[in-house]
C-alpha cells in the first residue's frame, strides 16, 4: 500500500497513456489484431519493470526499519540513495546531525564545567562553615543552638547538592551486598540527633538487629536522611516510629500531613506543595532525589499521608 501510494503518479501517467493510445487507434480504425502483440509485450516490460522497482522499493524499506530500531544506527549504515532527490536527503540528514552533535557536545561540556565548579564549591564551603561552628561555641547557648541548626541545614543542601549531581551526571558507583537495616536507620537517625534534641521529638526504632536488605549503604542512608529530614521537619511534637517488616521499611511520623491534592506529584522535580510553600525552606529535590534512587536500587516507595494526623513512608526491597 506504500508503494502503490508513493508511486501513484506513475500509475496515473501509465493510465493516461494507455487511454491516449486507445483513442487513437479507435479513431484511427486500426484493428486490435493488429496492435496485440506490441501492447502484450510493452504490457510484460512495464510489469517486469514495475516488479523490480518494488522489490527494491521493499528491500530499502527493510533497511529503514532495521536502522531505526536498531540502537547502533549511524548515517553510515542508511540504505543507498538511488536518485538525487534521496542524496539530498541524505546530505541534510548529515548537516543536521552533525550540527546537532556540536550543540550535544558544547551542553556537555558545559555541564561538565558546572559541575566540577559546583563540587569544588561544594567542598570549599565546609571550611567556613567549620569556621562558623567554633565560632558559635563563644556565643550565649540559645544563639549557638540556633547558628548550629542553620550551618545543619547549609550542610543539608551541599550534601542534596552533590547527590543530585551525582545523579544527574549518570553516577553508577552502587556497590550492592547484604547490608543492616538496623545498622543504615542509625546512622541516619544519628544524623539527625541535635535536631531531635532541639525539638523534643522522640524517635522510636523497632528493626530486629538481624535483619538484612540487599542495596547500596552510601545510597540508602542518603535516602532515609532525606525522609528523615522530611518528617523532622514537619513535625513540632510527638515521636517518629521506624519499623521493619516483611522486607518494607515504616517512617511513621506525627506531623501536619500531606495534603491529598499533592500527593500524586511529591515525587516530580521541584514540587514542594502547599506545606512547602507555606514552610518557604523546601526546594522540591529531596524526595524527587529519593524517588530516583530507591528505583535504580530497584526499591519501590509509597507514601500514605493524613492533614492534621501525621505521614506513613513506606519502603520496600
Amino acid at each position: 500500500m506504500k508503494y502503490l501510494k508513493d508511486r501513484k503518479l506513475i500509475f496515473i501517467a501509465i493510465l493516461f497513456w494507455i487511454a491516449i493510445f486507445s483513442g487513437v487507434f479507435a479513431l484511427c480504425g486500426i484493428e486490435f489484431k493488429y496492435v496485440w502483440y506490441p501492447t502484450a509485450l510493452g504490457c510484460m516490460a512495464l510489469g517486469i519493470c514495475l516488479v523490480v522497482d518494488f522489490v527494491c522499493y521493499y528491500k530499502k524499506c527493510r533497511s529503514l526499519t532495521m536502522a531505526e530500531n536498531s540502537i547502533d544506527v549511524t548515517l553510515d549504515n542508511l540504505p543507498k540513495t538511488s536518485n538525487q532527490i534521496e542524496k539530498m536527503y541524505t546530505e541534510l540528514l548529515k548537516l543536521l546531525t552533525n550540527e546537532k552533535n556540536e550543540e550535544i557536545n558544547n551542553i556537555l561540556n558545559s555541564k561538565k564545567e558546572t559541575m566540577e565548579y559546583v563540587t569544588l564549591w561544594s567542598h570549599q564551603i565546609k571550611t567556613p562553615i567549620t569556621a562558623l561552628q567554633l565560632l558559635a561555641n563563644d556565643t550565649d547557648e540559645e544563639i549557638r543552638i540556633e547558628i548550629l541548626n542553620r550551618l545543619f541545614e547549609i550542610e543539608q543542601y551541599q550534601d542534596m547538592m552533590l547527590q543530585y549531581l551525582r545523579l544527574e551526571g549518570g553516577g553508577n558507583d552502587y556497590v550492592l551486598a547484604d547490608y543492616s537495616v538496623k545498622d543504615m536507620v542509625n546512622q541516619a537517625v544519628k544524623y539527625f540527633a541535635r535536631i531531635f534534641i532541639s525539638k523534643g521529638i522522640s524517635v522510636k526504632i523497632q528493626v530486629d538487629e538481624s535483619r538484612k536488605v540487599v542495596t547500596d549503604e552510601k545510597w540508602m542512608v542518603f535516602v532515609l536522611k532525606q525522609l528523615i529530614s522530611n518528617a523532622l521537619k514537619y513535625t513540632s511534637k510527638g515521636e517518629i516510629c521506624i519499623s521493619f517488616d516483611n522486607d518494607e521499611l515504616l517512617i511513621k511520623d506525627s506531623g501536619i500531613g500531606i495534603a491529598k491534592e499533592d500527593l500524586p506529584r511529591i515525587f516530580d522535580r521541584g514540587y514542594t506543595g502547599y506545606n512547602g510553600r507555606k514552610d518557604k525552606k523546601a526546594t522540591g529535590l529531596g524526595l524527587y532525589l529519593t524517588k530516583q534512587i530507591l528505583d535504580r536500587l530497584n526499591h519501590k516507595i509509597e507514601i500514605d499521608s493524613q492533614i492534621g494526623v501525621g505521614t506513613r513512608v513506606f519502603i520496600k526491597f
